[in-house]
């Protein structure tokens, strides 16, 4: 392993690394030198030196005036080294237990393509007492994922009494779903859109605790999220829209 990469390796930066093998092969040197010797602009190597030097890397020295810096003994770096591994050793049970006991982090689950992304519907249907769940899309892209699945996919949600409160963006179809709203067990409200034609081709589904993304684009990718935060936050979102949409489009 090159010394350059082991020293990165360590902590310190590329730069870093340079200067440090600079001053250490010069052994006494003013910052011209350095610079030269490590290939960086003068000011860099100043500004990177005075970064070694709190770090305990570099020692500064001045004589006759003339500011010069050398290298602390790589030792050092061992003795860094092995006492922050030391320190980190004797943490290592409270930071597991920190990392165990943090019920806020977000679970993520990924979906890719067209089977996976049915049965990502129908886990959401089959979620153990679920009543209602939001949904803002795009119901030509929807529809278009598999006109004859996702028809049936209505009928099942409709049959077992679950509700979508739902908002399209403005186009043939969602009026048509706006109109099947009653029979899908579904309220429905469209965005008002200058291009009737406007598909933002991504869908977004929120209940309970969690919140799913659809891109129906690309290869039916979707993202599934389940943080209460961020599930708040978007159903916060939501309702906002939804409240100052008219029931039915101009």
């Amino acid at each position: 392993m090159l010394l350059n990469e082991s020293l990165e390796k360590f902590g310190l930066s590329s730069k870093e690394a340079k200067v440090y093998l600079a001053t250490l092969e010069l052994g006494k040197a003013t910052v011209q030198e350095i610079s030269r010797k490590s290939g960086l602009m003068r000011s860099t190597s100043y500004s990177i030196l005075e970064a070694l030097i709190a770090k305990n890397l570099v020692f500064a020295l001045k004589d006759d005036k003339i500011m010069s810096y050398s290298a602390e003994d790589p030792q050092k770096i061992l003795n860094v080294s092995e006492e922050s591994t030391r320190l980190l050793k004797a943490s290592f049970p409270e930071l597991k237990a920190l990392y165990r006991s943090a019920k806020s982090r977000p679970k993520i689950k990924y979906y890719e393509g067209l089977n996976a992304i049915k049965e990502m519907y129908n886990d959401i249907i089959r979620t153990k007492g679920l009543k209602e769940y939001l949904v803002f899309a795009p119901e030509d892209s929807w529809m278009n994922m598999d006109i004859h699945w996702i028809s049936d996919f209505k009928k099942r949600r409709a049959a077992l009494k679950i509700k979508t409160r739902t908002i399209l963006n403005d186009s043939p179809l969602a009026r048509q779903a706006l109109a099947d709203s009653k029979k899908f067990f579904a309220e429905t409200r469209i965005l008002p859109s200058i291009d009737a034609s406007n598909d933002f081709g991504s869908g977004v589904y929120i209940f309970r605790e969690k919140i799913i993304i659809i891109d129906y684009k690309k290869s039916f990718l979707a993202i599934e999220i389940q943080d209460k935060r961020i599930a708040d936050m978007q159903r916060l979102m939501f309702e906002s829209i939804w409240k100052n949409l008219p029931l039915s489009p101009g």
